[in-house]
């Protein structure tokens, strides 16, 4: 009968347990694409769901690595450890602990082999170490090479407990010589194939999360800049420009009030107004909500800028058909509509205070002291008398103070005007105090600006040394 050399042997052996390999390789490549997989991946720390996770889809694979192993006259080739240890470096002690047990009392129980029991023995060991090293492993900037080396650190290991723990120790030597060219070699290239799995998708999602925080920040940059010009029609196009910028795969964006087009952009190949009439036809509402397949056209994003009553307004961003919003960019919409609202209260703060300010000024303009007017009255009696001409200017100049302080309805005013109020204020009084007040006037002729209303205001002193303003001044 025709017999194989040993390298032929071992040459199918290692072909054979590559292909369970194989198999394990393509179940941890479809796994990594799921978002169970890879949110258990993501946590830091395992919660007991993850670690369940983990747990029963190790163990499977390390049982179908007996399974789909190579049966000799005294025992398996097989590729059972990869799975174990992979579970236990990747999940910690519990996974690796509880993996290593239910893989090896599977063991010692199917299929019956001379090694059965110590096979099963070592497989929990192998878990339980692996679990162990678990803290270290993972904090290796490349986890793959130290994984070759646990993986034939812990195989070699397995072969030499086997020669102590198997008897007849002639078989144990036998199952040895058998076993350990294949696993040796294909075992730890397998765990450290599987760590290089999970570890590019470790970096892939550490990659997308960096794009995510860039993009995110760089579009808020963009947002906080724009509205420092504040919040009007100007800024809210420049924002909706950066949303559609900022993010792949948009057809159009839009700010609505009142169900009004405040602004709109469209992508390259966007008619706006085929982006216009689809606006107008839909009635949309306010509350996060995605629209799926409208006309046929559109999957639409829908986030409330502002729900007040009189200031309704919407951020509406719009997609092909065939694509879908992922969870990042409804965030980020959502935030940057955080902003956008928060620079709305401050514009009505502003405009607030604009009121607040004019009110005060108002009242200021408002508080004309009655003795002032009393006595410039008085002061008028007295030259009627004496001097109706003088009385009859008095007059006028007491009109024009009185007409400048309550009828003007601006705020601010010119300097000049403020000057004349200044003049017929200072008229009256001088006709009060006559020579004993003196009032000169060094005015500059380029001075041309405006001011508030009455915030001028003449000072002097008596000669007493106390200091008089408008309708406090001392009595001659």
């Amino acid at each position: 009968m025709f017999e194989l050399s040993i390298l032929d042997s071992a040459r199918i052996e290692i072909q054979q347990l590559w292909l369970g390999t194989s198999l394990f390789l393509a179940i941890i490549m479809l796994l990594s694409k799921t978002r169970i997989f890879n949110s258990a991946l993501a946590e830091k720390k395992y919660t007991t769901k993850n670690k369940l996770i983990f747990i029963v889809l190790f163990s499977v694979i390390g049982i179908l690595g007996t399974y789909w192993g190579i049966r000799t006259p005294y025992g398996i080739i097989n590729t059972r450890a990869v799975g174990v240890i992979v579970g236990g470096l990747l999940g910690g002690p519990v996974v690796g602990a509880v993996t290593g047990t239910i893989v090896g009392v599977h063991r010692m129980i199917s299929p019956i082999t001379l090694s059965s029991f110590e096979s099963g023995l070592i497989t929990i060991l192998q878990g339980v170490m692996a679990g162990f090293l678990s803290g270290w492993f993972k904090q290796q900037k490349k986890m793959w090479p130290y994984a070759f080396a646990i993986g034939f650190t812990f195989e070699a290991l397995h072969m030499v407990l086997l020669l102590v723990m198997a008897k007849p120790y002639a078989h144990a030597l036998a199952l040895v010589k058998a076993i350990a060219p294949s696993m040796l070699l294909t075992n730890p290239v397998a765990i450290a194939l599987f760590a290089g799995v999970i570890e590019d998708n470790y970096r892939r999602q550490e990659r997308a999360k960096a794009e995510a925080a860039e993009t995110s920040f760089r579009v808020m940059n963009l947002a906080i800049n724009v509205l420092q010009e504040g919040y009007n029609s100007k800024t809210i196009k420049s924002i909706v420009d950066i949303v559609l910028e900022s993010t792949a795969g948009v057809s159009w964006a839009a700010v609505l009030s009142q169900r009004r087009i405040v602004a709109l952009s469209c992508a390259e190949g966007v008619e706006p107004e085929i982006a216009g009439e689809y606006i107008k036809r839909k009635n949309y509402y306010f509350g996060s909500n995605i629209e799926k397949n409208i006309l046929g056209s559109y999957n639409t994003a829908i986030f409330p800028i502002y729900k007040e009553a009189k200031n309704q307004q919407l951020l509406v961003i719009s997609k092909d058909a065939k694509e879908d919003f992922s969870n990042f960019e409804m965030e980020l919409f959502r935030g940057l509509c955080s902003l956008l609202q928060i620079q709305v209260d401050i514009n009505k703060l502003k405009e607030q205070a604009v009121l607040l300010s004019e009110a005060e000024v108002k009242v200021l303009q408002a508080q004309i002291n009655p003795h002032f007017l009393f006595n410039a009255l008085n002061t008028i009696s007295y030259y009627c008398r004496s001097n109706p001409e003088k009385a009859k200017d008095l007059i006028i100049y007491l009109g024009d103070y009185y007409r400048h302080s309550l009828n003007n309805e601006s705020v601010f005013i010119n300097f000049r005007q403020e000057i004349r109020h200044i003049q017929a204020y200072v008229n009256i009084e001088m006709a009060r105090f006559g020579e004993r007040l003196k009032v000169t006037y060094n005015l500059p002729d380029y001075l041309d600006f405006n001011l508030p209303c009455l915030i001028l205001q003449p000072w002097w002193k008596t000669p007493s040394n106390t200091a008089c303003c408008p309708g406090k001044a001392a009595e001659p």
